[in-house]
């Protein structure tokens, strides 16, 4: 909100919380940096053949369910 990216939504219905959405500069930015997020990803995966890109996703698959199962048994906090 301070440097403008994030602006509070209008909508009321959602009670307690206030919902949060990007502006226009904050969508510019998040394009910018999904694009070079993904350039970066393809450069990185070109020096991977087919077989070790196949073991990268199962590996990541792996942790993905790991960290999952993580976050469902950490306790959450109290509200005040």
């Amino acid at each position: 909100m301070k440097n403008g990216l994030v602006e509070w939504a209008e909508d009321l219905s959602f009670g307690r919380t206030v919902p949060l959405r990007l502006t226009g500069e904050g969508r510019k930015l998040y394009k910018a940096l999904m694009t070079s997020a993904l350039e970066r990803d393809k450069v990185f995966r070109s020096c991977l053949s087919e077989d070790e890109l196949a073991s990268f996703r199962a590996a990541l698959r792996k942790l993905e369910i790991v960290a999952l199962a993580l976050a469902e048994s950490t306790p959450k906090p109290q509200s005040i």
